[in-house]
């Protein structure tokens, strides 16, 4: 199965992109998550913990 899947993937051109493409898609998500965690006050979160509690619709 892997040499099937080598051998395919060896014909392709310029295939050593798509690990660095998903590292770099993946890094940046991160970063968003924590720079959207480090930037949202605490306000954000008290409203975002009491979500499930609630009982009245918004």
């Amino acid at each position: 199965m892997l040499k099937f899947i080598k051998h395919h993937l060896g014909s392709i051109q310029h295939v050593d992109i798509y690990p660095i493409i998903g590292f770099v898609l993946f890094f940046g998500f991160f970063l968003g998550v924590l720079w959207w965690v480090f930037t949202s006050g605490k306000h954000a979160f008290d409203h975002m913990e009491q979500l499930p509690l609630n009982e009245q619709e918004n």
